[in-house]
């Protein structure tokens, strides 16, 4: 029986975590209903290679992905959601040595299967800042033999790259406060935060990057950042690099 066609059984949840068609059909209604929508621009899969792979081995968490990408393939076909991804910590931006790598062209060649080339699989979202660089650093991602950064791969298979995660949860700001005042190209943010988030913003072939605010004031100054120019991609390597030598 495949697991489209069965009700969600205890071994389905992995530590509260469940990818489950059910399960996601539940989760979907109900997001749209808290939010009063209709649709969807896009729906996330939280941390579900980080969740399930250790538990379940790569094999049964592979056809429990596919299963999902079915469903969601249903609910584009529906009008439910217009894209889905996958959002992540670690599995994108570890070697392929380590059992927590997942491979994107793989994850595309599942979304390929359950949707044909049109398919909506075409986000993925991970950690990108100056303490982790893997996304445009490390090229441990591989597509026909060429190894490449995950962002170059993303681009090769049509998927758009997120990144979250870009102050650490604030652990990056009490690093480096006060650090970076004398690199001339972080001149024109007045804080440390700003500093940071534009070093971010500026990587190569990023499609956003996200951020979560406590304080008024702090969205004020990130939507005027958000108008400034980007740091030129001659000058993004460089300066990321130099601040990422200050954490060491």
């Amino acid at each position: 029986m495949s697991p489209q066609s069965r009700r969600i059984v205890k071994k389905d949840v992995v530590d509260g975590h469940c990818i489950h068609p059910e399960c996601l059909k539940e989760s979907l209604a109900s997001s749209l209903q808290s939010m009063k929508l209709e649709r969807l621009d896009l729906l996330y899969l939280h941390n579900s290679a980080e969740a399930q792979i250790e538990v379940v081995g790569r094999n049964t968490f592979m056809t429990r992905l596919e299963a999902a990408f079915v469903f969601l393939e249903g609910a584009r076909s529906e009008g439910l959601i217009t894209h889905y991804g996958m959002a992540s910590w670690d599995c994108f931006r570890v070697p392929a040595s380590s059992p927590a790598h997942l491979s994107l062209a793989d994850v595309v060649q599942l979304a390929i299967r359950a949707g044909g080339p049109g398919h909506g699989m075409r986000f993925v979202q991970l950690p990108v800042s100056v303490a982790m660089p893997e996304a445009w650093q490390q090229p441990w991602q591989n597509i026909l033999g060429n190894p490449m950064t995950l962002i170059e791969a993303a681009h090769v298979l049509g998927v758009k790259v997120v990144t979250s995660g870009p102050l650490l949860e604030a652990e990056l700001i009490h690093s480096l406060t006060g650090r970076l005042d004398d690199v001339l190209e972080l001149q024109e943010q007045s804080t440390t935060a700003q500093k940071l988030l534009q070093i971010v913003r500026s990587t190569p072939g990023l499609t956003g990057t996200l951020v979560g605010h406590k304080a008024r004031e702090n969205v004020e100054g990130n939507v005027k950042l958000s108008k400034q120019e980007p740091l030129p991609a001659a000058k993004f390597e460089a300066v990321a690099n130099r601040v990422s030598a200050l954490l060491k």
